[in-house]
């Protein structure tokens, strides 16, 4: 038996409205376990109307309530497989939304921007293996190309976070200093 339905323009609604007054998500009709029906408006700009009266919040409803959103009425009761009549009274204005069926809050999805730059990163921690190594003949410099070139295509990527590749780019050169000094110090000096 369907519990709960919810209304809107987003496709990934249960019922998916074409009207631009209508919010993405804009209500939700609830059946309780009582058989009694309730609307919640799921903070729309534009409103929820049951019998001309805006919703605020949520509120019981009759299966005779007109139910308008946006400029589109909704006729709801048909979607919902009606269980026999309900053994207790019908809710009075008074009584408390049941809470057995979360009401939906949409959140919003934030635009992700640039993505993470696994380059970038490899080169960044390469470079920082390279300078923490640099004492270690032949792995410092393996580390240190490995981490240039990893750097180098980490800032070529668009689209992507960049600030990684850059400081491994940066530590990059400070190792490729620290190499050339190191191989300076080895080599025999004619004087």
């Amino acid at each position: 038996m369907v519990k709960s339905l919810r209304f809107g323009r987003g496709q990934n609604n249960d019922v998916v409205i074409s009207d631009p007054t209508v919010s993405e998500y804009h209500c939700q009709i609830t059946l309780d376990d009582n058989g009694n029906f309730y609307i919640t408006d799921l903070n729309t700009t534009s409103g929820t109307y049951v019998n001309g009266t805006l919703v605020q919040g949520s509120a019981w409803l009759k299966h005779t309530d007109e139910v308008k959103i946006g400029n589109t009425p909704l006729a709801w009761l048909h979607l919902f497989v009606l269980p026999a009549p309900p053994q207790s009274a019908p809710p009075t204005q008074q009584q408390p939304f049941p809470q057995a069926y979360p009401q939906f809050i949409p959140t919003p999805v934030a635009p992700s921007g640039r993505r993470k730059n696994g380059m970038g990163i490899a080169g960044f921690v390469l470079s920082l293996l390279a300078l923490v190594l640099g004492g270690v003949p032949g792995v410092n410099a393996i580390l240190f190309l490995l981490s240039l070139i990893f750097s180098i295509i980490g800032v070529s990527k668009k689209n992507r976070k960049k600030g990684l590749a850059i400081a491994g780019l940066a530590i990059s050169v400070v190792v490729l200093i620290l190499l050339i000094f190191i191989a300076n110090e080895r080599s025999p000096h004619p004087y």
